[in-house]
C-alpha cells in the first residue's frame, strides 16, 4: 500500500511500498523488511520530519558514521514517505543499493544543492570510527557545514539540520575505554564489527531519535557579521551538543566502577562534615566511623551488570508473555517523558501495587532501547539469592527506617547525592510500599527531601520527576494484599516466597497498563513557588518538597488506568448483602464510564466503546469471567435473568478494584453526598463537600495548586451537564428520577466515611492514652462488633489501612494530640466533628431507606 501524505508547502515526491524495490534492490528490500521492520520511530518524530520537508530542505545529522546507520535511516524515511537520502558526507564507497543511488559526483556543495533541488534529502555524519579511538575521530574528512552555509545564503528556503541518534546498543560507556574499545569502538562510536555485532543481538529493540532541529537560515540570521567559517563551527557545535544531550538520554552517564563512585561519595565535604560529627559524638578516631560508612555504602549500593541485564530481560520476556496478556503502554506519553531525560536526569516515580512494579519499568525501558535506571529498593528484597541478582540488576537497598543511626541517614544522602552529580537516572516508589488497598497512598517525603537537598547543595542544575502510573487487570499478590488491609500479618519476603513461583506461573492475569505523566521539574516547580536555590529557608525548602510529593502523586492519579475489573466492582460492590440485577449491575457501568471519560480519564484499550453487559463478548465479560474464577462474584439466576453478589469474605479482595479508580469519582461522590446532606442550600453544599474533603484528606489524591471552591463548581457543571443535578430557584438539587443514581455514587465512598465514624467513637470513647497500634485494634474491634450486630458496615471498611488513616487525620485537626508516643484525645473539638460526620451519615441513611422500595 502506497502511503499518501500530503502538504501545503511543497510538492515532494512521497515514497512507499512501491519504492522499496528501487531503493533497496529486490534482495535488499527482503532484507531490510526482515531486519528493520522492527525499529521504533516515534509518530511524533515522523510529524516533525514531513513538517520540516514541507517548509524547506532537510539534512540529517548523525555522530559516528556506519553503514547500519545509513540504511536504517534510509528504510524509515522510504517506509514512511519521506524524502531519502542522496548526498552524503563522510562515508566510505559501497557497490550495492542504496549506496548506488547516491550523488557522489562534484563538490559537497554541488552535491547538497543538487539533492535540495530535486526535493530530496541529505545525511552528514559528524565523526568516523577508528582503530585505537574509541570515541571516534571528530574530525571528518571534509566540512559540509561552510557550503551549507553558502546553500542557505542563496536559497529563499530554509535548510534544517535535524540531530538523530539510532540507538542499537544498550550498554553503558565506561568512563575509561577498555582494550576492547579501542579495537572495536565504543557503544558511542562502534567500528563496523562492534555495529554488526549490536545490530544482530538488537535490531528487534531498536530505536530512532529524533532532536531538536536547528533552522540554517536562523543561525545567519543571529550573527550577519559572522563569516561562513564561524557559523559553520557554531554550527557543528550546537550539532554535537545537541547529540550528547540525546547520548545521555538514552546511555546514562558513563558508568564507573562502584567502589571508585563510593570512594568520591566519601569524599563528599557534607558526608564527611557529618563523619566528624559522628566521630566526636561517639568519642572514636574519624577513620573507624569511615570504616563503618564504607560497609554501609556497600550494602546500599547498586552494581549495575549489562550481562545480567540482559540476562534478565530476555528471561522477563518469557516470564511475562506467560503470565499476562499483554504490556499496553501509552507510548506518547512515555516518548514526552523519556525526552525529559535530554534536558535533565530523570527520576522515575511510579505507583506501587505489585512486587512486578520493580521489573516492569525496566523491563519496558530495556525494550525500547533506554538504559535502566538505578531503583531505590527496600532492604528486605535483599534476601539471598535474589538480592544479589536485584543488585546487578540496579537496585540500591535502603532500611524502611533510619532512626537511631545517623551515620546510616548520612550515607544514604551521599550515595542519593553522588548519583544526581553523575547525572544517574533513578526510580523509588512515593508511595513508599505496596499499596494493599488498590489506592494511591500518600507520597512519603523521605527520598523527596534528600533529593531536593542534592539540588539546593548545588550537586545538579535541576531534576526531572516522571509520575509514572502502573495498572494491572489482576495482581499477583491480590490475596495477600487484601488479607494484609484486612489486618493480617505481612509475610517476608525471602525464600519462601519463590517456592510459589510454579503455582504463579500456571495462572494468567491479564493485562499491565503503564501511563506516564508530563515530567515535573524540579527547578520549574521552585520557581513556580519563589523559592530561590540560593537564598531559600528552611519552611521553603519544607514546602517545596511537600508540594512535589503531591505533585508527583497527583501525576500518577491523572494518568491512571481505568479497567473494565474496576468499573464492574464499582458497579457490583453495594454495603448490605443483597445482590445486583443485570439490569441494575449494565445500568452503573454505563454511568460510571461515561462519568470518568467526561473527566478524561484513559480507559484500557477497547474498554470505550465495549458492550457493558456481562453478557456479551468484551472486556467486561472477560472481568466478570475473572472474578468467577476467583470466588469474588457468584451469579444466581432469578426470573430467568442473573442476580451478582458478592461473598462476604471476598468484599476486600473485590473492593481492591474498585479503588483504584477512587480518585476519578471521589470529588463527584463527595459532592453527591454533600448535596444529599445539605438538602439544596448550595452554601451549606459547598460547606458539607469541603469537611468531607478535608476529612479524607489522606485518603484522595486532590488537584495540585487548584483552590476548593474551583474544584467544587467544576464538579457541579460536570454533574449538572449530565443530568445529575439541577440549579432552581438558588438551589442545588438531584434531579428528578436521578436519586437513586445518586445515592449509589455516593456509596463508593461509603466504606471510607463508615471508617472514620468508627475512628471518631473509638475516639470519644479513650480514657486514657494509647498508642498507634492499639488505637488501630480498638477500631477493628468495634467495627467488626457493629458487623455483627447490625450487617454493616462492609469489611473493607473495617480496614487498618483506613483506621490508621484516620488516626493521623484527627491528629492534623487537633482532635488528638500525641503524648510521648502515645494519643490522647483532646474532647471538646471531638463533639464537633463527630456531630458533623453523623449528620451527614444520618441524611444518606434516610435517602437510602427512602430509596429502598424502588431498588432491585
Amino acid at each position: 500500500m502506497t502511503v499518501d501524505r500530503t502538504s501545503s508547502g511543497g510538492s515532494a515526491q512521497r515514497f512507499g511500498e512501491s519504492n522499496w524495490r528501487s531503493e533497496f534492490g529486490p534482495v535488499g528490500s527482503l532484507l531490510a523488511r526482515h531486519f528493520l521492520s522492527h525499529l521504533r520511530f516515534p509518530e511524533a518524530s515522523q510529524a516533525l520530519l514531513m513538517e520540516l520537508g514541507t517548509r524547506g530542505s532537510v539534512v540529517h545529522v548523525m555522530r559516528t558514521t556506519g553503514w547500519a546507520n545509513f540504511l536504517s535511516l534510509q528504510w524509515l524515511l522510504v517506509h514512511n514517505g519521506l524524502a531519502p537520502v542522496r548526498a552524503i558526507v563522510n562515508m566510505r564507497r559501497w557497490l550495492t543499493r542504496p549506496f548506488t543511488l547516491l550523488w557522489r559526483s562534484g563538490t559537497v556543495g554541488e552535491r547538497f544543492a543538487s539533492a535540495f533541488a530535486a526535493q530530496r534529502a541529505g545525511l552528514v555524519f559528524l565523526r568516523r570510527s577508528a582503530f585505537n579511538s574509541p570515541r571516534g575521530i571528530g574530525d571528518s574528512d571534509v566540512n559540509p557545514f561552510i557550503d551549507l552555509v553558502h546553500l542557505q545564503k542563496k536559497s529563499p528556503r530554509p535548510i534544517f539540520l535535524v540531530p538523530e541518534l539510532l540507538v542499537w546498543d544498550r550498554i553503558h560507556r565506561n568512563v575509561r575505554p577498555s582494550v576492547l574499545d579501542r579495537i572495536f569502538g565504543s557503544p558511542e562510536a562502534p567500528g563496523f564489527i562492534a555495529s554488526i555485532v549490536a545490530f544482530a543481538r538488537n535490531y528487534k529493540r531498536a530505536q530512532f531519535r529524533v532532536g531538536e532541529p536547528v533552522d540554517l537560515s536562523e543561525v545567519i540570521a543571529r550573527y550577519p557579521e559572522h563569516s561562513p567559517e564561524t557559523v559553520a563551527r557554531i554550527i557543528r557545535s550546537t550539532l554535537h551538543h545537541f547529540l550528547s544531550r540525546e547520548t545521555r538520554a538514552v546511555y546514562g552517564p558513563p558508568r564507573k566502577p562502584v567502589d571508585r563512585l563510593i570512594d568520591e561519595a566519601m569524599r563528599d565535604r557534607r558526608f564527611q562534615d557529618s563523619a566528624r560529627q559522628i566521630a566526636r559524638e561517639r568519642g572514636v578516631p574519624l577513620a573507624k566511623v569511615e570504616r563503618e560508612a564504607k560497609r554501609k555504602f556497600n550494602a546500599i549500593a547498586a552494581r549495575p551488570s549489562p550481562t545480567v541485564l540482559g540476562i534478565i530481560a530476555s528471561l522477563l520476556h518469557v516470564v511475562f508473555n506467560r503470565m499476562y496478556d499483554g504490556v499496553e503502554v501509552d507510548e506518547a506519553s512515555l516518548e514526552r517523558a523519556l525526552r525529559a531525560a535530554s534536558r535533565a536526569p530523570i527520576v522515575i516515580t511510579p505507583s506501587h501495587k505489585s512486587h512486578i512494579d520493580y521489573l516492569i519499568i525496566s523491563y519496558v525501558l530495556w525494550q525500547r532501547g533506554f538504559s535502566t535506571p538505578l531503583i531505590a529498593a527496600g532492604a528486605n528484597l535483599s534476601f539471598f539469592p535474589l538480592g544479589s541478582v536485584f543488585r546487578r540488576a540496579g537496585a540500591f537497598f535502603l532500611r524502611r527506617t533510619f532512626k537511631e543511626d545517623p551515620l546510616y541517614t548520612a550515607v544514604f544522602r551521599a550515595y542519593l547525592r553522588k548519583l544526581v552529580r553523575d547525572g544517574e537516572h533513578q526510580l523509588f516508589f512515593p508511595e513508599g510500599g505496596r499499596s494493599r488497598s488498590g489506592k494511591l497512598l500518600q507520597a512519603k517525603l523521605g527520598i523527596f527531601a534528600w533529593l531536593v537537598d542534592a539540588i539546593l547543595e548545588g550537586a545538579r542544575d535541576d531534576l526531572m520527576f516522571v509520575p509514572v502510573a502502573i495498572d494491572y487487570e489482576r495482581v499477583v499478590e491480590g490475596a495477600s494484599l487484601a488479607s494484609e488491609a484486612g489486618g493480617a500479618k505481612k509475610t517476608p519476603e525471602g525464600i519462601r516466597g519463590l517456592l510459589s513461583v510454579p503455582r504463579v506461573l500456571s495462572k494468567k492475569y491479564g493485562k499491565i497498563h503503564l501511563r506516564f505523566d508530563a515530567p515535573i521539574s524540579l527547578k520549574g516547580l521552585a520557581q513556580q513557588r519563589a523559592v530561590s536555590f540560593e537564598t531559600h529557608d528552611p519552611a521553603e525548602r519544607k514546602g517545596l518538597v511537600r508540594a512535589l510529593g503531591h505533585r508527583t502523586m497527583y501525576g500518577i492519579s491523572r494518568v491512571s488506568t481505568v479497567t473494565a475489573q474496576a468499573l464492574l466492582a464499582s458497579a457490583v460492590l453495594e454495603v448490605g448483602t443483597r445482590g445486583v440485577s443485570l439490569a441494575e449491575l449494565v445500568e452503573r457501568i454505563e454511568m460510571l464510564r461515561t462519568l470518568i471519560v467526561d473527566l478524561g480519564a484513559p480507559l484500557s484499550r477497547g474498554l470505550q466503546s465495549a458492550p457493558v453487559s456481562p453478557l456479551q463478548p468484551g472486556p467486561i465479560r472477560d472481568a466478570l469471567e475473572s472474578f468467577s474464577e476467583d470466588g469474588l462474584i457468584e451469579a444466581v439466576m432469578t426470573d430467568g435473568a442473573p442476580t451478582y453478589f458478592v461473598p462476604e469474605s471476598r468484599r476486600l479482595a473485590l473492593a481492591y478494584h474498585r479503588n483504584t479508580l477512587l480518585n476519578w469519582i471521589a470529588g463527584l461522590a463527595i459532592v453527591a453526598a454533600a448535596t444529599i446532606a445539605a438538602q439544596g442550600n448550595r452554601e451549606r453544599t459547598l460547606s458539607t463537600a469541603l469537611f468531607v474533603s478535608r476529612l479524607l484528606k489522606l485518603e484522595i489524591v486532590y488537584p495540585a495548586r487548584t483552590g476548593f471552591e474551583v474544584v467544587f463548581d467544576e464538579t457541579v457543571e460536570h454533574l449538572s451537564r449530565r443530568g445529575w443535578l439541577e440549579t432552581r430557584e438558588g438551589e442545588l438539587r438531584i434531579v428528578a428520577g436521578r436519586e437513586k443514581a445518586t445515592l449509589w455514587l455516593t456509596s463508593l465512598l461509603s466504606h471510607l466515611l463508615d471508617a472514620y465514624a468508627i475512628a471518631i467513637r473509638v475516639a470519644a470513647e479513650l480514657a486514657e492514652p494509647v498508642d498507634r497500634k492499639t488505637f488501630v485494634a480498638r477500631c477493628r474491634e468495634r467495627g467488626r462488633s457493629m458487623q455483627i450486630a447490625q450487617g454493616s458496615p462492609g469489611p473493607e471498611a473495617i480496614s487498618q489501612l483506613t483506621f490508621a488513616n484516620a488516626l493521623e487525620t484527627l491528629r492534623n485537626l487537633s482532635v488528638i494530640v500525641r503524648q510521648d508516643g502515645e494519643n490522647a484525645v483532646l474532647h471538646a473539638p471531638l463533639a464537633d466533628l463527630r456531630e458533623r460526620l453523623s449528620q451527614i451519615l444520618t441524611a444518606l441513611q434516610i435517602a437510602a431507606s427512602e430509596a429502598a422500595p424502588s431498588i432491585g
